[in-house]
């Protein structure tokens, strides 16, 4: 068995994490069709304004969204066009997996990582499929494999 070893890891869990928040992710999605003030984030995504700011900013810290300032407004935008292209592999994927992750209990549990190690809920009794337990399943690389059905 081939050990993985990459130094990218804890930060790619790290974007990861950041990206699972349901308000930066609705942010993101706002952003995709460009550049908007505050007022028309917190029109779209239904947040209050002082929670949507202080996504803005983690956001922005962490170099996924830029700030453009036109007198005393300031326009928000993806700082990155392939953070698009993630957003729509993402939507490949759920396209062939989206039931599974609904009915999916692993990543709603507070306990989650406990879960994981004991390959099993420690919340209830729920016990992870046997692909998980396996390990098995890869993701398509790249769009075009998701959009076709390929494997990758």
């Amino acid at each position: 068995m081939t050990t993985i070893k990459d130094p990218m890891l804890p930060l790619k869990a790290k974007l990861f994490r950041g990206l699972s928040d349901p308000t930066r992710l609705s942010i993101l999605e706002c952003l995709r069709s460009g550049e908007k003030s505050v007022s028309e984030i917190v029109s779209a995504t239904g947040q209050s304004q002082p929670n949507v700011s202080g996504h803005l900013a983690c956001l922005k810290d962490c170099g996924l969204v830029r700030v453009r300032t036109e007198g005393r407004s300031a326009y928000y935008g993806l700082s990155d066009a392939r953070m698009e292209s993630l957003m729509e592999i993402a939507e490949g994927i759920l396209s062939g997996v989206s039931e599974r992750v609904s009915e999916c209990s692993h990543y709603e549990c507070r306990s989650a990582r406990k879960c994981v190690r004991s390959r099993r809920c420690v919340a209830s009794a729920h016990h992870a499929p046997a692909s998980f337990r396996r390990g098995a399943g890869q993701l398509p690389m790249n769009a075009a494999q998701i959009t076709e059905g390929k494997e990758p």
